[in-house]
């Protein structure tokens, strides 16, 4: 289960293994507000970026309303789809 609080927080769990939580800070952006990432920014593309202790990872944001969030992981290409539960 993958958790994004308001306050920019982000809780990823496993519910077979309470080891593997990872706690980390998300932020979304486009190739407007500055930010700097490891590959060419498009314009007209909403980026998420999720920073850990141990890595940064890259996802654009193709579809999002305020039930479903729809992500591409820019570093393998698998989409990842969420439901909102609260």
């Amino acid at each position: 289960t993958r958790q994004f609080a308001a306050d920019s927080t982000v809780v990823d769990t496993y519910s077979d293994d309470e080891s593997a939580t990872m706690h980390g800070m998300w932020k979304v952006f486009s190739s407007l507000d500055g930010e700097t990432a490891p590959f060419p920014l498009q314009e007209g593309i909403v980026y998420l970026k999720i920073s850990t202790p141990d890595e940064v990872l890259f996802f654009s944001v193709p579809k999002i309303t305020s039930d479903t969030l729809e992500l591409t992981y820019l570093s393998g290409g698998g989409i990842l789809s969420f439901t909102k539960i609260r």
